[in-house]
């Protein structure tokens, strides 16, 4: 049975009694071994904004929309412990193919296209995406169950995450570019890296110069992170700091790259 199918043949809950289920039933995935033992495989880094994709390809492909066998799992390490955020649920569709309607609105779905774009530069889909013919993209609508997203529930990056890994209290609302910054402490050198080198495709000296820029900004933030360690609360102030360091990367980026070389990573900088 294809996974339009599938999708068309299901009841449509409504989204909370449906996030309620998937909470109740994913617990189990808290325990990694448990993903590994049902078929799903780390696919790509650790996003800034996402975490890890664990996803196991079959049920990629088949788009269910069970919430007992989620699509992809989300990971992220904290503290040297790998911990459970949540889920994305994926549908293969044809050029001109639109999600189908289910619990989830058409708003939350993302396309991956192998374009320029964070998420489809490392996670184009599984390789027998592909099988069902050129233009095929792989859509995919995340659902955060094990760490609240200040967006929402359903939004593509959760920017809560960079403050859960540090240990720092989440701000109410938190920007892009102060989450991105923070990232610099951990995970983002090395996203950055492969984001600029296999999705970018940008060469060295360029590429050296460009992490070194990358790196000098993560120290800085690392400095802002140790001065704010037990506080309880994460101010405006505190997050102007970290905006700014980022906005001062990406002029540092623009200074010292040729044009055509900054233009080809200017997406990178987000909102």
């Amino acid at each position: 049975m294809g996974g339009s199918a599938v999708l068309e043949a299901q009841p449509s809950p409504n989204l909370d009694g449906f996030v309620e289920e998937l909470t109740r039933r994913g617990q189990r995935f808290e325990d990694v071994g448990v993903a590994i033992t049902e078929g799903y495989r780390k696919l790509g880094p650790d996003f800034p904004g996402m975490g890890e994709h664990w996803v196991n390809p079959g049920l990629v492909i088949a788009g269910t929309l069970d919430p007992d066998r989620p699509p992809v799992i989300a990971y992220t390490t904290r503290r040297g412990k790998r911990v459970l955020v949540g889920f994305a649920f994926t549908r293969v569709l044809a050029p001109d193919e639109v999600p189908p309607k289910t619990v989830f609105p058409a708003s939350a779905w993302h396309d991956h296209t192998g374009g320029v774009d964070e998420e489809s530069l490392i996670l184009s889909g599984p390789a027998s995406m592909h099988a069902h013919g050129e233009g095929y993209r792989l859509s995919m609508v995340h659902v955060w169950t094990a760490l609240e997203n200040p967006d929402d529930v359903l939004a593509q990056n959760n920017w809560a995450l960079p403050f859960f890994r540090t240990g720092l209290p989440v701000p109410d609302e938190v920007s892009s570019s102060a989450a991105r910054a923070l990232s610099l402490t951990d995970v983002g050198i090395p996203f950055y890296r492969l984001l600029l080198s296999d999705g970018i495709e940008l060469q060295d000296p360029l590429l050296s110069e460009a992490m070194r820029a990358f790196e000098e900004r993560g120290e800085e933030v690392r400095t802002w992170v140790e001065a704010r360690i037990g506080e309880d609360q994460i101010g405006r102030t505190d997050l102007r700091e970290l905006e700014s360091i980022w906005l001062d990367l990406w002029d540092t980026l623009e200074r010292s790259l040729p044009k055509d070389e900054y233009s080809a990573i200017g997406m990178l900088k987000g909102g």
